[in-house]
């Protein structure tokens, strides 16, 4: 039986830009740029971001079970020309 950790998520934006977060099929509940979900250790998730705002804007995110850090999205940037982006990363707690 797999055990449970509770993983906190801190995201970080431009201001302009607007996101949304979900883990596999889940939307993260995010409330002044954090959300805490808790996830089976050794399982292999995907986390999924969208982002709407200007050309140029970033989001970074990070994950974290206590201090391990599980999953990192350094940088995430909408595309010149665009005003919409997503991205995805697997992890595994």
């Amino acid at each position: 039986m797999s055990t449970k950790l509770s993983i906190k998520f801190k995201a970080a934006a431009t201001d302009a830009l607007r996101y949304w977060l979900a883990i596999d099929n889940d939307d993260l509940v995010i409330t002044n740029g954090e959300a805490t979900v808790e996830l089976l250790e050794g399982v292999e998730c995907v986390l999924v971001w969208w982002t709407v705002g200007n050309a140029g804007d970033t989001l970074a995110v990070v994950g974290k079970a206590g201090e391990r850090e599980v999953v990192n999205v350094k940088e995430s940037k909408i595309p010149t020309g665009a005003s919409k982006g997503a991205g995805y990363r697997r992890f595994t707690p």
